[in-house]
């Protein structure tokens, strides 16, 4: 399925007119990042891996973990979004998606979800949810019923490896697995219309770091992006 993306994205060439870094932070290489969130003063990550799942609340400006929760050891803890009342965040295989307090992190109520959890935004009162094929799935940010679903494409060829979301002003932003895109999505049809291609920032970093994941909202056009097992967060506007 992979294959599929670098045909479709071929043309593409990493571009400064697509983005600017607005500045670098460091971040700690050892979170296995498979969701990001900027909420009120912190950064809240989601960090992967079955025995080692961990959400957590961090300092940006000091790369400080200020507190962490770790998932029982049979979940692998996934993407996260806030739905106004809970820090939701996706367990890949397990069928399972924990709402947690946004002050404790402490799981208040739980849900089950058939398919894999990969990636995870909220708005326009609706839970976006990616499953790494092509499909994301609506569901009411309340009830948790599923409402639609839309399927990524590309000049009408549907791309699949949608990772980690993130929502704004009716564009869901996408990481693309295995590759150093970021993809926007206009929310209701499915449609890509942007693409950036972070390639020059993954070879500046290194060879010595994961895939690019985690996308948080900020503020307007700017972004916090970084990557598995990253030793730093970049902010960026994506233009």
């Amino acid at each position: 399925m992979i294959h599929k993306i670098k045909q479709s994205f071929l043309f593409y060439r990493d571009s400064s007119d697509d983005y600017s870094i607005k500045k670098v932070f460091p971040y700690n290489k050892q979170i296995f990042t498979q969701g990001l969130l900027k909420f009120n003063n912190y950064l809240i990550v989601s960090s992967g891996h079955y025995k080692n799942s961990f959400i957590a609340k961090l300092d940006l400006m000091n790369n400080e973990i200020k507190q962490c929760n770790f998932l029982k050891e049979m979940f692998f803890g996934e993407s996260i979004t806030f739905n106004g009342k809970y820090i939701v965040q996706l367990t890949w295989k397990e069928n399972v998606v924990l709402c947690r307090a946004p002050d404790t992190l402490n799981i208040k109520k739980v849900f089950f979800k058939p398919g894999e959890g990969w990636g995870i935004c909220c708005g326009d009162n609706r839970l976006f949810i990616s499953d790494g094929s092509d499909t994301i799935k609506l569901f009411d940010k309340n009830t948790f019923q599923l409402i639609d679903a839309v399927h990524a494409f590309y000049q009408k060829e549907k791309i699949f490896g949608i990772n980690d979301l993130e929502y704004n002003n009716g564009y869901i932003y996408a990481n693309v697995l295995n590759t150093s895109y970021i993809i926007r999505i206009k929310s209701l049809t499915g449609e890509i219309d942007k693409i950036y291609d972070f390639k020059s920032l993954l070879k500046y970093f290194g060879k010595d770091i994961g895939i690019l994941n985690g996308i948080a909202f900020v503020s307007k056009n700017d972004f916090l992006i970084t990557g598995k097992n990253w030793n730093n967060i970049v902010l960026v506007e994506l233009k």
